[in-house]
């Protein structure tokens, strides 16, 4: 009886041994921001339209606006394409940002907004975003429909 309890033990003992070298392997890939103290470190966002690849319009968990109008929401770390772009290049490219955020808005089970701010020049949320677990802007990036911005001189396109 004693044996057959320490086997369960070693057992038991084993898989908790596996559950935390899971937990720390994937611990390190996790693609969520850090927390800045600075900002509200997360809520999630009903999106009522797209904009364009670095803004979009929603309802906000959390913020009550007298209007109760969706709120625009700045993409944080980059910027895209104007949708009103002159060069027909940039237009196509803006477009392509605008759709593809639409797309993972659309297939997103929730819209999360990370380190939320109200830094914006235009009087828009800044706000890092997620849809589910993929960030939008490193995305864009990855695609090249976006640049990396930090709110100071835009990068040329």
């Amino acid at each position: 009886m004693s044996k057959i309890l320490s086997n369960y033990a070693a057992i038991g003992a084993g898989l908790i041994i596996i559950f935390f070298i899971i937990y720390f392997v994937f611990r390190k890939n996790d693609p969520l921001p850090e927390p800045d103290p600075k900002c509200i470190w997360h809520t999630t966002a009903k999106v009522d339209r797209v904009y364009d690849g670095d803004t979009i319009f929603a309802h906000v968990k959390g913020h009550k606006p007298i209007d109760k109008k969706p709120v625009g929401i700045r993409v944080r770390g980059i910027d895209a394409p104007e949708m009103n772009a002159k060069s027909p290049a940039l237009k196509k490219k803006a477009e392509k940002a605008k759709a593809l955020v639409e797309q993972q808005i659309e297939k997103a089970r929730t819209v999360h907004l990370y380190n939320v701010s109200m830094n914006d020049k235009y009087g828009r949320i800044l706000a890092t975003v997620f849809c589910d677990r993929t960030d939008l802007a490193k995305m864009l990036k990855e695609k090249k429909l976006a640049k990396a911005y930090d709110g100071g001189k835009k990068p040329k396109w």
